[in-house]
């Protein structure tokens, strides 16, 4: 069977909703909804949110079984879907995230840049 190796991929939606204290940093998941969560590691049971899953299931029809990649979107969105959402919740104060990881400290020091600008 013939097909074209750029319609291989895998298919995922992370999105988180966060609350963000900028006097500290500290960023809190209230919800967390992702397509698969067997593929990364999560926090312990205390700092989890509940988590929706949902599946969509559209099989290539370029492959023998229908397959589309091996599980790379738990493994490589969940960082920049957090980081993102920490972003838009920052949004009204001026701050930008250009980089991980995003410690309390950092983001504490972000928001204190920002509002001297």
């Amino acid at each position: 069977m013939q097909y074209l190796r750029e319609t291989e991929f895998s298919g995922c939606a992370h999105i988180p909703v966060v609350e963000v204290n900028p006097v500290t940093g500290q960023v809190k998941i209230l919800r967390y909804i992702a397509a698969s969560c067997m593929d990364y590691l999560l926090p312990t049971a205390q700092e989890v949110p509940r988590i929706e899953i949902g599946h969509v299931e559209t099989p290539s029809p370029f492959t023998e079984y229908g397959v589309k990649g091996g599980g790379e979107g738990g493994r490589m969105i969940a960082p920049a879907a957090l980081a993102s959402a920490v972003e838009d919740a920052l949004a009204p104060l001026g701050v930008t995230i250009a980089e991980l990881p995003m410690t309390p400290e950092r983001l504490a020091t972000l928001v204190e840049a920002a509002q001297r600008r």
